[in-house]
């Protein structure tokens, strides 16, 4: 079996705008093919991770990088993410 590559996402781990940066990172991730990218964002509200859930699954979209929403059920169905 072959390892996977997962990517959790730590956007105050990046410079300003970190929203911009994160969606620059999610995109060069996908390229290099990523397995997983794991959106860890839980200090966004409701609305704003299902935001950056929409363009991240619409940047993998294509691909075979899957994106993942932790701990939100609703953001992920919304998305239509690759899994929770």
């Amino acid at each position: 079996m072959a390892a996977i590559l997962c990517y959790v996402t730590d956007r105050a781990a990046l410079p300003a705008p970190q929203t911009d940066s994160l969606l620059s990172a999610i995109r060069r991730a996908v390229a290099a093919g990523v397995d997983w990218i794991q959106l860890r964002e839980k200090d966004l509200s409701a609305r704003a991770l299902a935001a950056l859930a929409r363009e991240a699954v619409a940047t993998a979209r294509g691909s075979a990088t899957r994106i993942l929403i932790n701990g939100r059920l609703d953001v992920a169905l919304a998305a239509r993410a690759g899994g929770l």
